[in-house]
């Protein structure tokens, strides 16, 4: 699909809100990155006033996994935790959904009290997600680790990192993290999919954007990103985390998210250098200094 054209949008997505009994959609907003592979979303409002999201994807594998996670995952989530999805265009890859009131954790300013709700509630929601029966469809398999580890040193040696640096990864990432059991996770899990409603002081969160959804281990994304790149100087978030998971993290799943992190460190700070992405690059420095203290 095209992208979007100034004060309208594309015939496919006309034809999907029309099937799906939306109906004409005065357009409130385009988001789109500009990098490769991202897709591009709309923000529509129908007649009735009420928001709607269309979300096209550039590539095939995001698209499936986000309609999986809408048709068979979403629901033991409870209402008002995740959108709907209102329906979808398989040759378009286009998906239309409804909105989900509120705002990302990421632009918010909460008391203390509130912050550490919201991450009780992550945590919980993470749990649920977790805890789903595994799809059909087989688990992926894994690269070799040998061949994981030495793409991600030469990554971090492209990107001219310190010579410790560099060595620092090696050391985490010699041995290959424990096998653990898969489980449905997030894959984007934080405070940018986090969704914050704030009514009369009670916080609600939910979750949005499944494109990475599927079939994982817990340690290898969603509970690595909370230990290392959320939570390092915030222990009363992290606590609250696992009081809403029910669980702490295992001498395992923390010895295997230390391998992780070291794995997606460079390729985290080489997506921030190409994207000027403030945000990932503070993440890839901050998994640096949590592996500093691992050793």
């Amino acid at each position: 699909m095209s992208d979007p054209r100034p004060g309208g949008v594309p015939a496919a997505l006309e034809r999907l809100l029309h099937h799906a009994a939306i109906g004409p959609c005065t357009v409130l907003g385009t988001h789109y990155s500009g990098r490769t592979g991202e897709p591009v979303v709309w923000e529509l409002q129908d007649r009735y006033g009420r928001r709607v999201f269309g979300k096209t994807y550039r590539e095939q594998l995001p698209f499936a996994r986000e309609v999986t996670a809408y048709t068979n995952l979403l629901t033991t989530l409870g209402p008002g935790r995740a959108p709907q999805l209102l329906g979808h265009d398989e040759s378009a890859r286009l998906i239309v959904t409804t909105a989900l009131p509120g705002t990302p954790l990421r632009h918010f300013r909460l008391e203390p009290e509130l912050e550490a709700e919201a991450y009780r509630q992550a945590g919980h929601l993470a749990a649920q997600l977790h805890s789903q029966p595994l799809p059909p469809d087989p688990v992926p398999e894994r690269q070799p680790w040998a061949e994981q580890r030495a793409e991600a040193l030469a990554t971090a040696r492209e990107l001219r990192l310190p010579a410790e640096d560099v060595e620092l990864l090696a050391d985490a990432m010699e041995f290959e993290p424990p096998r653990l059991p898969p489980a449905v996770c997030h894959g984007g899990f934080g405070p940018r999919n986090w969704i914050v409603q704030l009514d009369g002081g009670v916080l609600r969160l939910g979750l949005i954007d499944f494109e990475r959804t599927g079939v994982s281990e817990g340690a290898r994304h969603d509970l690595m990103r909370l230990l290392f790149q959320l939570t390092p100087e915030r222990p009363e978030l992290r606590q609250a985390f696992f009081d809403g998971y029910g669980r702490q993290m295992s001498e395992e799943e923390q010895v295997a998210a230390r391998a992780y992190a070291a794995l997606d460190c460079p390729s985290a700070l080489a997506w921030a250098a190409r994207h000027r992405d403030a945000e990932i690059h503070r993440y890839g420095h901050t998994m640096l200094a949590q592996l500093r203290r691992f050793t």
